[in-house]
């Protein structure tokens, strides 16, 4: 009975902490605009591309610390060579009021189009 109550409890906290973790959603986006604040934060503005489950226009993101400076330089060449980039964030976790975060960025070979 007492090992039946353990695995119970170890279930339940398992389905807790998974609840409490926030989705990652992979996006394709142009970069409009990269900078820092003041504050110390990194953040880039962008627009996505092809995207119907997560589309956004003119967005703010915040750059995680972890990626900052690999992620700007990446972001920084986007914005030049007019290429895609590739992002994973928090987009779909969050209520519109909320700034989503960039965990992982690539550069891709595609150009930003003009629709």
């Amino acid at each position: 009975m007492l090992k039946k109550i353990a695995i119970t409890f170890a279930a339940i906290a398992a389905t807790m902490m998974c609840a409490g973790a926030q989705a990652k959603v992979w996006n394709y986006a142009e970069v409009l605009i990269v900078g820092n604040s003041f504050g110390g934060g990194s953040y880039i503005r962008l627009n996505s591309i092809n995207s119907e489950d997560y589309s956004f226009s003119n967005k703010l993101f915040k750059i995680s610390e972890e990626n900052r400076t690999i992620a700007m330089a990446i972001s920084m060449a986007a914005a030049t060579s007019n290429r895609q980039i590739f992002i994973e964030s928090n987009i779909d976790a969050l209520d519109g009021s909320q700034t989503p975060t960039i965990y992982s960025i690539y550069l891709t070979k595609e150009l930003v189009t003009s629709n």
